[in-house]
């Protein structure tokens, strides 16, 4: 077939049906195994891969799990998380990721940046909408009252 030409539709069909059933030996499949692997090692051929891999699936979604296998994939997680020198490592990942754990002074200039900021009405109304119908437990209720005190106090004795 020369260059620009393309097959019709019965000749594809013909291909298709010859080729239906063919399997490739052990040896081919390792021989083209090792193609694959040494194509991939360069980084560029890698890269142009994965970019139109990317653009291929771009915008598409992909269905949800089922109930089986949600639970197939929290089984593999709960088992993975039980090992102690997994769970080590991560907990050392973890804190040594940037903005993780804030310096004292680097909390207090966040604290002043935010402090006496004004909401838009409609944010406020936003907010307190989210938090209408929210049970609260009767320690949560407990916390809350005793940090209210707390802050009357202040500003009492502030005053």
């Amino acid at each position: 077939m020369r260059r620009g030409q393309k097959h019709t539709a019965e000749t594809r069909a013909k291909m298709s049906a010859a080729k239906m059933g063919h399997r490739f030996s052990e040896e081919q499949r390792k021989r083209m195994a090792a193609a694959i692997r040494e194509r991939m090692a360069d980084p560029a051929i890698r890269a142009k891969i994965s970019a139109k891999i990317s653009a291929a699936m771009m915008g598409r979604k992909r269905p949800p799990f089922s109930p089986e296998q949600r639970a197939k994939l929290a089984a593999a997680q709960r088992a993975r998380m039980a090992d102690p020198e997994l769970r080590a490592r991560l907990s050392v990942m973890m804190k040594a990721r940037p903005g993780s754990l804030l310096s004292s002074e680097a909390r207090a200039k966040i604290s002043t940046a935010l402090k006496g900021r004004q909401f838009s009405a409609e944010h406020r109304a936003k907010l307190s909408a989210a938090r209408k119908g929210r049970l609260l437990s009767p320690e949560h209720r407990a916390n809350i009252s005793a940090s209210l005190k707390r802050r009357a106090q202040q500003k009492r004795g502030a005053s």
